[in-house]
């Protein structure tokens, strides 16, 4: 993923998000990465966990990051069931 920040024209590359899905204010994204969905700022990137009743990993997984919040703390969207059934559920991720 680029980010390119249009006030400064600084061009930021994150080799390990291949698909940003959301972004907020402070340049923070969240989207997918090899080994799941991942939140990155401009200096680190964390994988978020599985949230309860979901599974992750495998080439069927499925989810979707639909919400970033200003503070980069909450984390919206949905994910696959752990039953493995075509069944998704909504998540919440919450960072201190």
């Amino acid at each position: 993923t680029t980010l390119w920040n249009l006030r400064t024209g600084e061009v930021t590359t994150r080799p390990d998000v291949y698909h940003a899905d959301e972004a907020n204010g402070r340049g923070w994204t969240v989207g997918r990465s090899r080994a799941g969905p991942v939140l990155s700022s401009g200096t680190r990137s964390v994988v978020l966990p599985p949230a309860e009743g979901t599974r992750t990993g495998g080439p069927t997984e499925v989810f979707e990051v639909i919400s970033l919040s200003d503070d980069g703390r909450t984390i919206a969207g949905y994910q696959d069931a752990a039953e493995g059934k075509l069944v998704v559920v909504a998540v919440r991720w919450r960072c201190s």
